[in-house]
């Protein structure tokens, strides 16, 4: 009886061994695929900075230029107007 108790306790800690180096195995592998997964990420992220072209700003400068210019032709436009023709200010004013 004790005997087959020692020879079980024996089979058990066999299958925790085998267990364990199945488990470590599965750790190395899985520590090999991240890092073949960063080299690849790395790889991937230095193609497409060579590959893609450099962003260009947004001509926002012009279209602001552009739009204080139209306000700057409308404010000399009412300013002639008001000059040249005083009635029709008055007229749209309701004066």
């Amino acid at each position: 009886m004790l005997q087959e108790q020692l020879q079980q306790a024996d089979e058990r800690e066999q299958q925790a061994r085998e267990r364990e180096a199945r488990l470590l195995a599965l750790l190395a592998l899985l520590e090999t695929a991240q890092q073949v997964l960063q080299v690849e990420q790395q790889s991937r992220r230095d193609l497409e900075t060579r590959l893609l072209p450099a962003p260009r700003p947004a001509p926002v400068g012009k279209v602001r230029a552009w739009t204080l210019l139209a306000l700057l032709l409308v404010a000399l436009a009412t300013f002639m107007v008001s000059l040249v023709r005083p009635e029709l200010i008055e007229w749209l004013t309701g004066s």
